[in-house]
């Protein structure tokens, strides 16, 4: 019926032998305020790179604006790509301006001589990694095979000036760097 095709509009469907993939595009949404907006548009600047850089591949999909829920908890992933081995899991943020990485994880946005604190994207896609992961073991548990590996990266507005300073980095990348990086890892 009419969800039905709503649905397909906005799914892409590929079968290639005993394998069917599921390719979602990022869905629009109506903001409630400037920020919101500032958000989806740094959502659709990445979900643009990985479908230009990866729209031709057949072992490599991609899966944007994904929301998963198990015991009651939800996540929503900005960027799923799927990998024969590894899932990684994109969580894309709009930051104009300077942004600094603590040793110690906080995360400080400086703009216009002021600084903000912000909650840590890396945790935040940690704790989505978590709800997915555990969606695979109860739902695909009869694969009898372990899940993917799953990386997490963070991209950052192209205008944004990274500043990290923790001992341990190379997770946070400005959006148009990050499918060369999970290409460069896929070998």
């Amino acid at each position: 019926s009419a969800d039905l095709l709503k649905r397909n509009e906005r799914h892409k469907i590929y079968s290639g032998g005993l394998h069917k993939m599921i390719i979602k595009n990022k869905e629009e949404r109506e903001h409630r305020n400037a920020n919101e907006k500032k958000g989806d548009a740094a959502e659709s600047q990445m979900a643009f790179y990985l479908r230009r850089y990866f729209s031709d591949s057949n072992e490599i999909h991609v899966l944007n604006d994904v929301y998963l829920t198990l015991n009651k908890e939800a996540a929503q992933i900005d960027h799923l790509v799927i990998t024969p081995y590894r899932l990684w899991i994109i969580e894309s943020k709009s930051v104009s301006g300077r942004l600094v990485i603590q040793d110690d994880g906080q995360w400080i946005k400086r703009f216009e001589d002021r600084e903000f604190g912000f909650a840590s994207p890396v945790l935040q896609a940690t704790l989505q990694a978590k709800i997915l992961l555990g969606n695979y073991r109860k739902y695909f548990n009869f694969l009898n095979r372990q899940p993917l590996k799953e990386s997490i990266l963070v991209a950052v507005s192209s205008d944004c000036v990274i500043e990290d300073q923790r001992t341990q980095r190379g997770d946070v990348l400005k959006a148009d760097l990050v499918p060369n990086r999970i290409f460069q890892e896929i070998g």
